[in-house]
């Protein structure tokens, strides 16, 4: 089990040339891939690259999974476009930490989410950016009144985009 993955190469398989023993990496995810919770795993070459040398080895672990997951999540199925509000469940774990700023990116505006917690709202708003007129607090809400209100802080509109990036615990 596991994808989130940075290391250091302790073998190379015949015909690797792109990488040498002792090199940091890390996963970039696809079948065969798991495992990063054993001490050793073994992956498919084209499934890795260099560590950025600017990143820690979980910061570099964490980014390839959840980011790719957003990116395809926001860009390539959503195609989230410029003035286009958009909802985000869950806008504060790793994957909608991610979608906010490729939805930003992308010029979504605004961008709706959720939170839980007075934390969750500190994070959203000074890390993230997000106004707090523009964060759902859901605890103690039903699901229709959790659609009402987002629906209210739309203006009643619909979204062309939602994501749901809340896991179920």
């Amino acid at each position: 089990m596991g994808f989130d993955l940075a290391g250091i190469i302790d073998a190379v398989g015949p015909g690797v040339k792109i990488f040498r023993w002792g090199r940091s990496l890390r996963l970039f995810g696809g079948a065969k891939s798991n495992g990063s919770y054993a001490e050793y795993t073994c992956v498919p070459a084209h499934f890795v690259a260099k560590k950025p040398a600017g990143l820690s080895f979980q910061q570099s672990a964490a980014i390839p999974l959840t980011g790719l997951t957003a990116y395809q999540c926001v860009m390539d199925k959503s195609r989230v476009r410029a003035g286009e509000a958009i909802f985000i469940a869950g806008g504060s774990g790793g994957l909608g930490t991610m979608a906010i700023q490729l939805a930003r990116h992308a010029g979504a505006d605004p961008i709706l989410t959720t939170a839980g917690t007075d934390r969750e709202v500190e994070y959203l708003t000074q890390k993230m950016g997000i106004p707090e007129r523009h964060i759902l607090r859901y605890s103690g809400l039903t699901l229709q009144q959790l659609t009402d209100a987002v629906l209210a802080m739309n203006g009643g509109k619909l979204f062309p985009a939602t994501f749901d990036f809340v896991a179920e615990t």
